[in-house]
């Protein structure tokens, strides 16, 4: 009835997806030279389609030495498969070719990103309240008094839970509006009440770096 404050129960809930991305290989290349005579690196490749090969400005191999080359690779899919490594050298009568081939897998990822976020909430324009900060799903609760009102009628609340992510501070919202009957005074109290909706879920977007050695 008109005077009287009510007691609104909150519940915000917290859910999230998360999806894989930025497949890549990366490992490295090793060139060994077997024989007692020093050879020209001719060229190094790697049979990944657009695979990128750094032999850090090596052009020769020591005889019985060797030269390390560091590649990396994007992939499209989480899909295992077989890296092939080949190499043309030249000892002074003509290029030879030599090649390696390794299996690679994927494992868990390697770089985790908007994988927790803080959580807010706003009734009707009032101070942000930060319902804290979570890196799973999560349900926070809450009360709070709404009233008293001046007279009889139907009147609404309407609050704002939001988060924010950790790492790109990406954002989401959603929202609700609870709504209070206050009667006359001869016709008793009723309150209808609600709690809000699930926040959107968020998503995380993993890096996931491995390849043969």
């Amino acid at each position: 009835m008109p005077g009287q404050t009510h007691v609104v129960n909150y519940t915000v809930k917290v859910d999230r997806t998360s999806v894989d991305s930025n497949f890549a290989v990366a490992a490295t290349i090793t060139l060994t030279n077997i024989w007692p005579k020093a050879a020209s690196i001719v060229s190094v490749s790697d049979s990944i389609t657009g695979a990128q090969v750094d032999c850090h400005g090596a052009t020769t191999i020591a005889a019985q030495g060797s030269v390390t080359c560091d590649y990396t690779a994007a992939l499209d899919a989480k899909v295992d498969g077989t890296n092939t490594a080949t190499a043309s050298v030249n000892y002074g009568a003509g290029a030879r070719t030599a090649s390696g081939s390794v299996g690679y897998t994927f494992g868990h990822p390697t770089t985790l990103a908007d994988d927790c976020v803080t959580v807010t909430d706003q009734v009707d324009g009032e101070a942000v309240r930060t319902l804290g900060t979570t890196c799973a799903p999560k349900t926070y609760t809450y009360t709070r008094d709404v009233g008293p009102y001046a007279s009889a009628g139907t009147y609404s609340v309407h609050n704002v839970a939001s988060f924010v992510t950790d790492d790109t501070g990406t954002t989401g919202s959603d929202d609700h509006t609870v709504t209070i009957d206050v009667p006359q005074v001869s016709q008793g109290c009723t309150l209808t009440q609600a709690t809000g909706r699930p926040i959107p879920r968020w998503v995380r977007h993993p890096t996931t770096t491995t390849g043969p050695t």
